[in-house]
């Protein structure tokens, strides 16, 4: 099935005509033609497009080894909140010619918390970049705010509403550096 699979790949790539190719009469589509009736191996044909693929799967894997990994950058976010135990998490990013949005989510204390300014800080990875990165955050519930250069829009479709229409998303790492 995978050597059918594999012939029908390449006679679509490449328009090879192997009833010309192959003296024996050997066809790789079997299922669909006219069995040969030559019980000899098969020709040097089907050898050369099989060590052809497999050239090419090699090339294919040693040029994904050997590229570079790309850099990234770690964009922190550090911000006063109004009790222990509020959270931020790294939602998404969007990026534009000028400018890289960076967006995190707060969440509450679960139950009881000292009633303490506290600092939270959390982290995204994202690709290196020299754009300007801008940090956008949802969820926040008091009046105040330590930050100027922090934005608060009133919820996720305000600021994707808000976006440039050139905006294009950013996969960042899930997990927190």
């Amino acid at each position: 099935m995978f050597e059918d699979l594999m012939w029908r790949s390449l006679l679509r790539a490449y328009s090879i005509d192997v009833s010309q190719m192959c003296r024996s009469g050997f066809t790789p589509r079997s299922h669909l033609a006219k069995k040969s009736r030559c019980k000899t191996a098969p020709t040097s044909c089907q050898n050369s497009l099989t060590i052809l693929a497999f050239a090419s799967l090699i090339t294919c894997l040693t040029g994904c080894l050997n590229s570079e990994p790309m850099e990234k950058e770690v964009i922190t976010l550090r911000l006063d909140t109004p009790s222990a135990g509020w959270s931020a998490e790294p939602l998404e990013a969007w990026k534009t010619d000028e400018t890289i949005y960076c967006l995190f989510q707060l969440s509450p204390p679960d139950g009881m918390a000292a009633q303490v300014i506290t600092t939270i800080e959390s982290g995204m990875q994202l690709p290196r970049s020299e754009k300007a990165k801008k940090l956008v955050v949802l969820g926040k519930t008091w009046n105040w705010s330590s930050s100027d250069s922090i934005a608060f829009p009133e919820s996720r479709e305000g600021f994707l509403a808000s976006l440039p229409d050139d905006a294009s998303r950013i996969e960042i790492d899930q997990n927190e550096p």
